[in-house]
């Protein structure tokens, strides 16, 4: 037990001292208007990304060469289903509460002044002025279960034939729902895209 003791103590001591050394602290001016403003727009963004049913990162889009095979898609969309929630990246220490959204191997926070882009163990900082966002609409032909706060504007067949019908060659051609969905786009001239 005093072994024990012996070695706890002097090892605490270590790893505050290495955890002190690897924390970064931002601390911001939260009397600065501006700086509250922009922590109050990142909230609203990071709030609304939350409150959807599914978020998806797409990390992958393939033209088709045989839409019949396809449900009638021009694309090939792979994606993984991602969050969007309050906090910080670790090793990180802040006086406000940013939202953070995992994309692939990528973490961003959002911060009241800038995007702060984590992947492994390298960290890269993009001023909001450096940012390009759009927001467009995007028909997607949905396999998994619908998600409810979306909108069905049409249907389609797994296997189609030339006049938009059913293949009736397969067995197992169901109906799909086509729905309308929201695509988000975060580009910067540093190389970030974030679809």
């Amino acid at each position: 037990l005093a072994l024990l003791l012996f070695l706890a103590v002097p090892g605490y001591f270590i790893y505050r001292w290495n955890h002190e050394r690897r924390t970064a602290r931002l601390i911001y001016d939260v009397d600065d208007q501006e700086i509250v403003y922009r922590l109050s727009v990142c909230n609203a963004a990071g709030e609304a990304l939350s409150k959807t049913t599914r978020l998806w990162h797409v990390y992958s889009s393939q033209a088709v060469s045989d839409r019949k095979r396809h449900a009638g898609a021009s694309a090939l969309i792979r994606r993984t289903r991602i969050s969007c929630h309050p906090g910080t990246l670790k090793g990180i220490e802040l006086n406000v509460e940013p939202w953070s959204i995992s994309v692939g191997p990528q973490r961003l926070l959002f911060l009241p002044d800038r995007i702060l882009v984590h992947e492994g163990r390298r960290f890269a900082a993009l001023s909001y002025e450096q940012l390009v966002v759009r927001h467009e609409l995007s028909r997607f032909i949905e396999e998994e279960a619908i998600p409810t706060d979306s909108k069905q504007v049409d249907t389609t067949w797994r296997f189609v034939n030339k006049s938009g019908g059913p293949d009736r060659r397969f067995n197992d051609n169901r109906q799909l729902p086509i729905m309308e969905y929201g695509r988000l786009i975060l580009s910067s001239p540093a190389g970030l895209m974030v679809v």
